[in-house]
């Protein structure tokens, strides 16, 4: 493999030298011509592709096979290809070179493209993370920037959970895996930490896929965390497509430390309660999510779900009581009374729907009472930065409904 890697090192500094000549010849020529090179020459566009590599703690290893064809068409187009590794200090793993034979035989240059793609997937495979936490956000951006002088079309492709735990997009902060998409990427954009992803595709493999002792994602929670990541490729100018495949079956041992995300878990609900008995479960926009600023909900079904076991505890308990009560993120300040006024019956508005999903799954009407506290509760966290913009992983804190089941 060192006979290998040395050959694939002299075909990648001889690969960069002819292509870089190539590129200007043909800039001259096609400058005094009027028209690109692409049109004077027909060529083909070569296919530039960076790698960013989650190979951390807490997430099982990333398979390679994913890359192939990626591998394959930069190979064949003398590409230039790029690996990052995803940690918390993100680095270039394998140094930046363009790929794929330049020999003048149709023969040779299938020879030697075949050795480039033999080999190039063990240098994806060997990446390791050497910083401790995950920056993945920040290692999206390295790999836009290395493909920034890169020649013909852009793709990042992206080998990673998207669970980041450092940086400005710390899922370990508040509740932002439940989080409001759109207002996660508006706040990044404000902050000035959206990436310039202008024209370049992205394709991202193992979104969510965590290894122990990451606790795993409910399905409610997947989805969001695909949404938080596409608002905010797309808000930076990417496209971006992902890809169910199925990572390794664990991870890497030794590794530098990965903080655990904590992710909301549901109180289990008895059967029933006994007289003087409590049990209470608080429902984040994980499990019961509503439109923005409406009590509509996004999925009905899941909601209806996620509520079902509070209706059979109730029916269980012919004597029990229950309070939901609604909870919303902190007024705007700037509306003054009118922000309060919205939000409390915005709140109020919601336990009353959550309360006719009880009532739907055979739940008495008269056991129940639906109470909205908008920003006025005990579990209520200060969700507003100090010049008074939401914060969104403080804000999902917030926005929750809470059911409370006593027996009398």
């Amino acid at each position: 493999m060192k006979k290998v890697r040395e050959r694939l090192s002299n075909l990648a500094n001889r690969a960069l030298i002819v292509a870089a000549l190539a590129l200007v010849a043909w800039g001259a020529i096609t400058a005094l011509a009027g028209c690109s090179a692409e049109e004077a020459s027909g060529a083909i566009q070569p296919e530039s592709t960076a790698f960013v590599v989650g190979a951390h703690a807490n997430a099982p290893l990333p398979k390679t096979d994913c890359a192939t064809d990626y591998l394959s068409q930069a190979v064949d187009t003398n590409g230039y290809i790029e690996v990052i590794s995803a940690e918390g200090e993100p680095r270039c793993a394998v140094a930046g070179a363009i790929v794929g034979s330049t020999a003048n035989t149709e023969s040779k240059r299938a020879q030697e493209n075949d050795q480039w793609k033999a080999a190039l997937p063990g240098y994806l495979s060997e990446v390791r993370a050497q910083t401790s936490e995950v920056d993945t956000l920040a290692s999206i951006d390295l790999a836009a920037r290395a493909l920034s002088e890169a020649p013909g079309a852009h793709r990042i492709v992206v080998m990673d959970s998207g669970l980041q735990t450092t940086g400005a997009l710390d899922f370990t902060q508040g509740a932002l895996i439940s989080a409001d998409a759109s207002e996660v990427a508006a706040w990044l954009s404000d902050q000035n930490e959206l990436p310039n992803l202008d024209g370049i595709q992205v394709e991202w493999y193992y979104l969510g896929d965590v290894a122990a002792p990451q606790a795993d994602l409910t399905p409610a929670q997947r989805d969001n965390l695909r949404a938080i990541w596409q608002a905010i490729l797309e808000s930076s100018g990417a496209a971006v497509a992902f890809h169910d495949a199925t990572p390794g079956s664990e991870g890497a041992e030794g590794l530098p430390e990965v903080s655990v995300v904590d992710l909301p878990e549901r109180a289990s609900m008895p059967d029933s309660l006994t007289a003087g008995e409590t049990v209470q479960v608080e429902f984040t926009e994980s499990d019961v999510k509503f439109q923005g600023n409406s009590a509509e909900f996004v999925d009905a079904s899941q909601a209806r779900e996620a509520v079902a076991d509070c209706a059979k505890l109730m029916a269980g308990t012919p004597d029990a009581v229950c309070l939901v009560e609604g909870t919303t993120a902190s007024a705007d300040p700037s509306q003054g009374d009118e922000g309060e006024r919205f939000i409390q019956e915005l709140s109020q508005a919601r336990a009353d729907a959550v309360a006719s999903l009880l009532v739907e799954a055979g739940a008495s009407p008269d056991a129940i009472e639906a109470r909205g506290c908008g920003d006025d509760h005990p579990s209520h966290v200060s969700d507003r930065d100090d010049a008074g913009n939401l914060v969104p992983s403080l804000a999902a804190q917030n926005r929750k409904v809470i059911i409370t089941i006593s027996a009398a």
